[in-house]
């Protein structure tokens, strides 16, 4: 399994690309700036899937990477994490919003998930390590028709959503959680399952 990798700046890669590797995937990784969407398409062998890491900063920040979600959608899954979520909703006309300072201090949360697409076969609820500092988070009390939420922590934030029928979900977690069974139960939705989304 191929997968291009966009790096918004992650300051622990292996966090991902560890257990990636482990269930099989070849990770092609690249700066986020580095690539437009004609780079993509010219690529040879192609990639399978997308994901967008998480990083820090804000969507605009990310180089191509909105303009690649929006271009790949429905043609290549793409997995956004941290602020690759934010990409993801930010390309689909999301409301995002800063965090509430609340709770976030709380080195980790309970995810209630609707048990689709990404999240099929995890529990619900489970824990995890919080995204440690995220600039924005989806709005839950306004969202774009496109943007579907599909996991919540107790407060009510929105840390995982789709766009709809697209092939593209995203999640506001810590990467080291990938690392734990459940972790990698979800990437290997997003690897071996994400066709069917």
């Amino acid at each position: 399994m191929r997968v291009l990798v966009l790096d918004n700046g992650d300051p622990r890669p292996e966090d991902l690309l560890a257990p990636l590797k482990e269930l099989g995937a070849v990770c092609d990784v690249r700066p986020s700036g580095s690539l437009g969407i004609e780079d993509i398409r010219a690529m040879s062998p192609p990639p399978q899937r997308i994901l967008l890491t998480p990083g820090p900063g804000f969507p605009e920040g990310t180089g191509a990477s909105r303009e690649i979600a929006m271009q790949m959608a429905g043609v290549i899954p793409i997995l956004g994490v941290g602020l690759g979520l934010q990409v993801l909703a930010h390309a689909a006309r999301g409301k995002l919003v800063p965090p509430r300072s609340t709770g976030r201090t709380k080195p980790a949360a309970t995810f209630r998930h609707d048990g689709k697409n990404l999240f099929a076969g995890l529990p619900t609820p489970f824990d995890a390590p919080r995204d440690p500092d995220p600039a924005l988070v989806l709005d839950s009390h306004r969202q774009t028709h496109d943007v579907e939420a599909s996991a919540w922590d107790e407060e009510g934030t929105i840390v995982g959503c789709r766009l709809w029928a697209l092939g593209m979900e995203g999640i506001q977690v810590d990467t080291s959680w990938f690392s734990t069974r459940l972790g990698n139960d979800m990437l290997f939705n997003f690897l071996y399952q994400a066709q069917a989304w």
